[in-house]
């Protein structure tokens, strides 16, 4: 019989191939070499007894697939008595699958809904999940992570609900995602945050248990509100006067303003030059529209103040400006009470733009996760792409210092090469292991890119 089956290492041999139907092949198989020793006490002095047939699934073999009936043997050990059957490099013990189905189904699940694995392997759903769930498994157990400098915590609205999320601000890198962002869950999980006494600042948005998570757990870290939440507050008080002014208007007004709502929300230097004139038009058209628009600037350009005492008194300044408008007043008493938080912006200026940067895939991984339970979602988000990054280390020997030799480079001058003492090597997790925001945008890009293609390619 020609030897159309191949597995590598090869250990079977071809006893018969059977068309069982049009979609599914049967290979009976039996192994080729016996076992040479007893697994339990390693003696040779072994013999057999009885037989012993194994069912398994592999790869599908030109869109068929494939089952495997192994016929083995069970053998018993003449010195210590035990029984055994034969083992297989590329079948583990027990399993029902072979390695390499069981690799492809762990490749496959990172990147394509479990439901489509189901159709081309006619395997179940919890199987495929068990499968997953063993590999990420293995994949947590060898990350390292360890606290960034700069941690920033926001949260992601996905599956309909707010999941915390933990980035490396410095190196724009997603740390972790956790199942909700109550104060508990955060508290948990700065607890098993590996070295968390690096963090010096953390930025956050004004989500109260995010500030007693970071004052029980870290509490000598700086914590900065985010000011580009702070401005998304301010905005949304500005919105509230516009479309109170907006209400009042004649149908032919409203027209005139139709589409340009963003004309006033947006920082006035992002807008183009025609983008500028329709503002100028607005604002010249409907003057009660201009001191809301003027305060709302006003107050944008305290965070370009030199030194926090500036920046305070440019505060209270803008304070005395708004009695009219009681949507401010109310944004002012906010940011009164997330003071200090919002002022230490001026001390440390870091912000949370990266971890604001997630809300631009946060769409795309809830389309993609719709269905999935929460470990799946983050195992899909920590593990799937290339923007998964391993963490980056610096080794030193024993006594923390490097050792050096010296090479002559052709005749030219000698050049020194600092080398860790490989007897007794160190090492420290500078950057722990993350996903590169941006380079999970741009993916997720090119993924839905590709997806739509092949829709238009099908219709055609």
């Amino acid at each position: 019989m020609p030897n159309l089956y191949h597995i590598t290492p090869k250990e079977f041999e071809i006893i018969d191939r059977i068309e069982v139907d049009d979609r599914s092949i049967r290979y009976e198989l039996q192994p080729v070499n016996a076992p040479s020793s007893c697994p339990q006490c390693h003696c040779s002095d072994i013999i057999q007894h009885g037989t012993n047939t194994r069912k398994a699934r592999d790869l599908s073999e030109f869109g068929k697939m494939v089952g495997l009936v192994i016929n083995g043997h069970r053998y018993r050990c003449k010195n210590c008595g035990k029984t055994f059957v034969d083992q297989y490099e590329t079948i583990d013990a027990d399993a029902k699958i072979t390695k390499r189905m069981r690799d492809y189904i762990r490749e496959q699940a990172l990147n394509v809904p479990f439901s489509h694995i189901k159709r081309e392997l006619d395997i179940s759903v919890p199987t495929i999940e068990k499968i997953f769930g063993e590999y990420t498994a293995e994949m947590e157990k060898n990350r390292e992570l360890v606290a960034p400098r700069i941690l920033g915590m926001d949260e992601t609205q996905l599956n309909s609900v707010y999941r915390g999320m933990f980035v490396d601000v410095e190196n724009r890198r997603i740390i972790d995602m956790t199942e909700d962002r109550k104060l508990s869950t955060i508290r948990s999980w700065l607890q098993q945050l590996p070295e968390k006494e690096r963090i010096e600042c953390c930025t956050i948005d004004m989500w109260g248990p995010y500030k007693d998570a970071i004052e029980y757990e870290i509490p000598d870290s700086n914590i900065i509100i985010d000011k580009f939440h702070v401005i998304k507050h301010l905005n949304e008080s500005l919105e509230t006067i516009r479309k109170a002014y907006a209400a009042k208007l004649t149908d032919k007004e409203r027209r005139h303003i139709k589409g340009n709502r963003w004309l006033m929300l947006k920082n006035s230097e992002e807008l183009d030059f025609m983008s500028q004139c329709k503002l100028k038009d607005i604002l010249h058209s409907f003057p009660q529209f201009e001191e809301p628009h003027a305060i709302k600037e006003n107050f944008r350009e305290i965070y370009m103040a030199g030194s926090r005492s500036e920046a305070e008194k440019a505060f209270e300044k803008w304070k005395e400006t708004i009695t009219d408008y009681p949507e401010f007043v109310e944004f002012a008493e906010t940011v009164d009470r997330w003071n200090i938080e919002i002022f230490n912006y001026f001390d440390n200026k870091y912000t949370n733009s990266v971890t604001e940067s997630l809300n631009r895939v946060s769409k795309e991984i809830s389309a993609q996760g719709r269905g999935y339970n929460f470990k799946v979602l983050r195992a899909k988000i920590l593990y799937r792409t290339p923007a998964s990054k391993p963490a980056k280390f610096s080794y030193y020997n024993a006594e923390n210092e490097f050792n050096v030799c010296r090479k002559t480079n052709a005749g030219q001058n000698d050049f020194i090469i600092p080398i860790y003492n490989m007897d007794t090597p160190k090492y420290m997790v500078e950057i722990g292991s993350g996903v590169d925001i941006d380079e999970l945008y741009n993916f997720m890009q090119k993924e839905r890119l590709f997806a739509y293609s092949s829709h238009i390619l099908k219709l055609k």
